[in-house]
């Protein structure tokens, strides 16, 4: 596969825990995302407290950054997600 034709899109959640320090940390590296596909799953409480706990406060939650464009979906697990073509604008 030639390598100009990849499309990178990355799943998260509207509240997940990692997820903007994660896209935040691919695109500092270069990493060209196309597409956050946004899953309404969200964190529970006991969660954030174990993160915070495992932690110590000092990996706080950071918000998922503006770009790349998201889509929000209703289960990224479900066959309502768009194809590739319409994510990725190929």
């Amino acid at each position: 596969m030639n390598g100009n034709m990849l499309k990178i899109g990355a799943l998260a959640t509207v509240d997940g825990i990692l997820s903007g320090r994660i896209v935040q940390a691919m695109l500092e590296r270069g990493v060209a995302i196309d597409a956050v596909l946004v899953d309404p799953a969200t964190i529970k409480a006991r969660d954030l407290r174990v993160h915070e706990q495992r932690t110590g406060g000092r990996l706080p939650v950071l918000p998922l950054p503006e770009r790349p464009p998201r889509f929000y979906v209703s289960d990224h697990n479900g066959a309502g997600l768009p194809g590739i073509g319409e994510v990725a604008g190929a």
